[in-house]
């Protein structure tokens, strides 16, 4: 064990080394007072001079020649073992104290029986001023409340995985918005504990914070835009139908009177075509100018311009045209209107070019909180999943731009559809955005 023979072998004092000493004769003089002595650990010499833990047990032996007798135990090997053991404990320690996270165990009753040294220094502490005290405090006063009801909660439920975000107080006051994981388990003296780790996501949480901001923007500007193409729509389509269409009718009628005079036949056969090209131009006006903005819309109001959408269609060759609704107005602006009847009018052409047909539905329900449009065909339907890919092939809006759109009014879009079944379409937006869109109009006006 510590390299010799039994001949070679030194004097005990040789092999000890000088610190072991004191230790040796405090066991020796016990020995004899007692006449007993509990093993103890030392170190002795090897011969190429390592030293060597062993473990020495002695008692008192039957002849005055050898009075004492002992056992010596090579230690070596456990003592590596603890060696190794605390290097590794030691390993984990600077893992779980420096790793960005916080780790935090609390009791059944939430209070911090350990947090490693990242996590305390997160909220500003240190360990030992985290440790014995209720995490309660650590969260935000006002987010507390659901916090302690959600922990009572997974408390009562050893094993299960839980997940929040809520905003914590640092020891200086600052907040920082935390994403927790938390899990129960069955502690040493059966009542359950938690194991709570948290990520530190405020630059997440301000991120998002602006980009909801700069969306809300994008979204008010893009609607003041769309406000304001519909203002100038409209004043276009005024002027065409006020302007150019009472010219063109008036000059029909003059030349109604110029043909009653009569002719010869060639100065009747260019009057004619004359009123034909007249005739030509006046539809063609009231297309474009219903094209542009519906008179109907600002004349009669919503329920009725999506009557005359779907009528319109249908006398152009279109589906069989059936209007759901009582007709009565709903609460919202005339900007919303407008913007709701060019929405509800894409999607009947989208109808009348694509689903090959034979019935439209085009319905109007409102009540103090929101608008619902619904446009229905019992036409060739579609893969529901291919729908944000566009539904037009021919430019338009696409289910994904109206979608936009809707979204941009705070509403959502509701899309049903299965090929060779029909589909219906549900354009639902809250009523207050009343108040948003005419803010828009004015902001982009």
């Amino acid at each position: 064990m510590i390299g010799y023979n039994a001949d070679e072998l030194p004097c005990w004092r040789a092999l000890t080394p000088p610190e072991w000493e004191e230790l040796d004769r405090k066991k020796a003089r016990e020995l004899r007072d007692s006449g007993r002595v509990l093993p103890w650990e030392k170190e002795l010499y090897h011969r190429d001079g390592r030293r060597i833990p062993i473990l020495i047990g002695a008692g008192l032996a039957a002849n005055d020649e050898e009075p004492m007798v002992a056992f010596v135990l090579d230690l070596s090997d456990r003592k590596q073992a603890e060696a190794d053991l605390r290097a590794t404990n030691e390993r984990f320690r600077q893992l779980y104290d420096n790793i960005p996270l916080m780790y935090f165990t609390l009791d059944y009753a939430g209070i911090v029986g350990s947090v490693n040294a990242h996590g305390a220094w997160e909220l500003g502490y240190r360990p030992e001023e985290l440790i014995g005290r209720d995490l309660l405090g650590v969260f935000h006063p006002e987010d507390r409340p659901e916090v302690e009801h959600n922990l009572h909660r997974y408390l009562e439920q050893p094993g299960g995985v839980a997940n929040w975000e809520h905003r914590k107080v640092r020891k200086d006051g600052s907040i920082l918005w935390v994403r927790d994981t938390l899990r129960t388990a069955e502690g040493p003296d059966g009542r359950p504990e938690v194991l709570l780790v948290g990520e530190d996501v405020t630059m997440r949480k301000q991120a998002e914070k602006k980009l909801r901001v700069h969306e809300r923007e994008l979204r008010r500007l893009a609607t003041a835009v769309t406000s304001a193409e519909e203002h100038e729509r409209r004043r276009i389509g005024r002027g065409l139908h006020d302007e150019i269409g009472q010219a063109l009718a008036t000059a029909a009628l003059k030349l109604d009177q110029l043909m009653q005079l009569g002719g010869d036949g060639e100065h009747d056969r260019m009057l004619a075509e004359v009123r034909q090209l007249l005739d030509w131009s006046i539809e063609w006006t009231r297309s474009l100018t219903f094209e542009l903005t519906s008179p109907v819309l600002y004349e009669l109001g919503l329920a009725a311009a999506l009557r005359d959408l779907g009528e319109r269609a249908e006398q152009h060759g279109g589906p069989r045209f059936r209007f759901d609704g009582d007709g009565s107005p709903p609460p919202i602006s005339d900007e919303l209107g407008a913007l709701l009847f060019r929405l509800a009018r894409e999607l009947v052409h989208n109808v009348v070019k694509h689903a090959d047909a034979r019935q439209l539905r085009i319905g109007l329900e409102s009540t103090p909180r929101e608008v619902t449009i619904r446009i229905g065909d019992d036409g060739c339907g579609f893969d529901v999943s291919d729908a944000g890919h566009g539904f037009s092939a021919e430019g338009g809006f696409g289910l994904f731009s109206v979608s936009e759109q809707v979204a941009r009014l705070g509403g959502r879009l509701v899309l049903e559809s299965t090929p060779g079944r029909g589909t219906q379409i549900d354009v639902i937006v809250p009523a207050e955005s009343r108040s948003s869109t005419a803010a828009a109009s004015r902001g982009g006006s």
